[in-house]
């Protein structure tokens, strides 16, 4: 039986964890794109109901 070659090993281990980690940096990108989205809805809508509280006002 040939032995495992560790180098092998270690280089599928470094390419998995790489993998995994840009896959994690591209949903954490996704969820601050998502987040963003909301922040600038919820911005424009009180943007627009201050306008409309203003135009109430006066």
């Amino acid at each position: 039986k040939k032995p495992i070659d560790d180098k092998f090993l270690v280089d599928a281990a470094y390419r998995r964890s790489y993998i995994e980690d840009e896959k994690v940096k591209e949903s954490a990108n996704y969820v601050t794109t998502l987040k963003w989205n909301e922040i600038n809805l919820c911005g424009a809508a009180m943007t627009k109901s201050r306008t409309v509280l203003a135009s109430k006002t006066s």
